[in-house]
């Protein structure tokens, strides 16, 4: 692998037209799954975490930072048991896992919230979100960002990586834009 890696460094650096010719693939993906990440709402949830147990469920602003703390928490340490695992299991099997948790949380979520009290509802909405978050940061948070590095051969793994990242952001902007209108 470091005799590959020697041998690439060697070569001369390529562009945007090399990327968009014979790594166009890869480019599509890497977009596609950097969108997709965005548009699976983990941002949304985390920036208007506070909002909703304040707004929705009448929490006194200094108790719904700290459930937002404590979903950051559950945010680190699923990432951190994603680190562990990411290399044991084929990536679409994390990702498919991953969607499948976010799905029937918010789901469980969306049933319960039309079903019972506001009071009733404030507990299982936590537990339900870090549920979601644990669905996320085990799967599309980590798994993505590595997936963009693995897929692009290493003389244009900076340009296609950035174009990634650059899908990804674009995508955070949308989606925070418009997320409390829809």
């Amino acid at each position: 692998e470091l005799a590959d890696i020697k041998k690439v460094s060697n070569q001369p650096k390529v562009g945007f037209k090399e990327l968009f010719t014979f790594a166009r693939p890869a480019v599509i993906v890497a977009i596609g799954l950097m969108l997709l990440q965005q548009l699976v709402g983990i941002n949304s949830v985390i920036y208007f975490l506070p909002q909703v147990f304040i707004k929705g469920f009448g929490f006194q602003a200094g108790n719904a930072i700290w459930i937002s703390v404590g979903i950051g928490v559950v945010n680190f340490l699923c990432t951190v048991l994603a680190y562990n695992i990411m290399d044991k299991f084929n990536r679409r099997t994390i990702l498919l896992f991953g969607s499948i948790v976010m799905s029937v949380s918010i789901g469980i979520l969306s049933v319960l919230n039309f079903t019972l009290s506001v009071k009733q509802a404030a507990i299982p909405t936590m537990i339900l979100i870090a549920i979601y978050i644990f669905g996320f940061a085990v799967s599309w948070g980590p798994i993505c960002w590595l997936m963009i590095g693995e897929i692009f051969p290493l003389n244009i793994r900076g340009v296609g990586t950035s174009i990634g990242s650059a899908a990804n952001w674009i995508a955070n902007f949308i989606v925070s834009q418009f997320f409390l209108v829809l």
